[in-house]
């Protein structure tokens, strides 16, 4: 503005604009801040006078979303606060391009999966090039050497990059963007290989066998952060394991396909109903190995029976127990998801080394029926007494006997544990599980043909026959008793 001698005023104004925005203003200050190096660390001072800042490099796999401008805007606050108090910030920016995220958007991404198997060929051509987000079956997937793969990483994980860190710009966070770096780079690499190396060196790294999180689908390990926890619909199975007299302890367990690598029976130790058995040792159905009985606070007492077998890779509580109380490692699943191939050494019983086989390099669903079925066949898994028990009221009720029916109802509770006590005598000698499998397929059979006179005389001969052993038993250990009296009188 210029002054007159009249006293006029002159102003030369900027014409506003037809309409005000801001668009444009993110990038002319953004290169104005790089240019004036406003964000970028000097090194140059002493230690003291550094602020560094460890930024855990968000996963390129997909789309940043609010979640990551939400936790990035309060490291930079504190990045912004530290330099005002007179530091020299060092704050770098990374890129987590390793991982199952970013295998997963590369095989949607260009419909294709590793096959080590296969030879790595230079001119390879991926058949897509984006898929909008849209998953690809496995078996619509090109297979391709693991190198090919690789290629398809870095050259993906690079556009992503671009797209990530125009974004960080975009917000205006205080990044010094000359100190980049991404996991899959060389730099990396080499820094992370000299640090194992400086580790093995001192004696800090070491082999062991462990369990360890494991995608059977991508045939990949996988990472704490990525694990995600589902719930999926399942019930409790009521299994027994029993002492070396026969008496039996329940577990209650959903994965019995698991039963051939359990370790351990583990309780909380302030459970009343197992503190006596802490320290005994109990037989596992089916394959007869030896388990010890164990305490641990991570066991739950309101949770099925309260008792729990370990099987080291049944779910995180397993490994945990494995670690904790320096259990045997018993791993009878294949990086494919499948029931191992050959018997494992532990089981020594020849009719548990006949039943695992039946489960050898079957799905983990398709060997719980297997173990099941051998369950109730044995007589291991409790809820026969119910079945047999219900069978005697559907019996009744299309015999339309109205008094037995009452009395079987009211009976009900004590009738119950009668056949699970006779059960628990008769199933102490294995050759009588056929027996009595036997016994009731003539049963059924008859009354499925409308014979009732031959379901008649097969239900006596099946009473008859379980009243015989159950008299034998009892026999048996009357003597028992009376040759343990004889012994502590002649002790005495």
């Amino acid at each position: 503005m210029t002054e007159s001698q009249d006293n006029t005023i002159n102003a030369n104004l900027t014409p506003l604009p037809d309409k005000v925005g801001v668009d444009g203003l993110e990038d002319k200050w953004r290169g104005v801040w790089d240019e004036s190096g406003v964000y970028k660390f000097q090194g140059t001072r002493d230690r003291k006078a550094v602020y560094s800042i460890d930024t855990p490099p968000p996963t390129v796999s997909g789309h940043l979303h609010v979640g990551h401008v939400f936790s990035y805007t309060h490291t930079d606050v504190i990045a912004r606060f530290k330099r005002m108090n007179g530091y020299d910030v060092f704050y770098p920016m990374g890129w987590d391009d390793n991982g199952l995220p970013t295998e997963r958007r590369v095989q949607n991404y260009y419909g294709v999966r590793v096959d080590t198997s296969l030879k790595y060929d230079p001119n390879f051509v991926p058949p897509f090039e984006g898929t909008d987000g849209k998953k690809i079956d496995a078996k619509d997937q090109v297979p391709i050497s693991r190198k090919n793969f690789i290629e398809l990483c870095e050259k993906l994980t690079a556009q992503d990059e671009k797209q990530f860190e125009a974004l960080w710009r975009s917000l205006g966070l205080s990044i010094d963007w000359s100190q980049t770096y991404h996991t899959i780079g060389e730099h990396p690499q080499r820094v992370a290989q000299k640090a194992f190396l400086r580790n093995l060196a001192r004696g800090e790294a070491y082999q062991k066998d462990a369990p360890g999180l494991w995608d059977v689908t991508f045939q990949t390990a996988v990472a704490q952060a990525e694990l995600e926890s589902r719930e999926y619909p399942g019930f409790y199975h009521k299994v027994a394991f029993r002492f070396e007299d026969g008496t039996p302890i329940y577990i209650e367990t959903t994965r019995p396909e698991l039963l051939a690598a359990c370790g351990a029976l583990i309780a909380h130790p302030d459970d009343e109903r197992y503190k006596q058995y802490f320290g005994q040792y109990v037989y596992s159905p089916l394959f007869h190995v030896k388990v010890p009985i164990l305490a641990h606070k991570a066991a739950e007492m309101d949770k099925g029976a309260g008792i729990a077998m370990c099987c080291t890779f049944g779910d995180v509580t397993d490994v945990e127990w494995w670690r904790d109380l320096n259990l045997p490692l018993r791993s009878i699943i294949q990086r494919n998801g499948r029931i191992v191939m050959d018997t494992p050494d532990w089981i020594e019983d020849e009719e548990g080394k006949r039943i695992f086989q039946e489960t050898a390099g079957k799905t983990t669903f398709s060997a719980r029926k297997v173990i099941v079925d051998a369950l109730r066949e044995s007589g291991d898994l409790d809820g026969e007494s119910d079945a047999v028990l219900q069978y005697q009221i559907a019996v009744t009720e299309a015999a339309h006997n109205v008094v037995l029916l009452h009395l079987l109802r009211c009976m009900e509770p004590m009738l119950a544990q009668n056949v699970r006590q006779n059960f628990e005598l008769l199933y102490s000698r294995r050759e009588m599980l056929p027996l009595v499998s036997s016994h009731r397929t003539r049963i059924f059979e008859a009354i499925m043909a409308g014979k009732p006179e031959e379901a008649r005389e097969a239900s006596h001969r099946h009473l008859a026959f379980i009243e015989e052993i159950l008299l034998d038993r009892s026999r048996e250990e009357s003597r028992r008793e009376r040759s343990l009296r004889r012994l502590e009188q002649r002790k005495n």
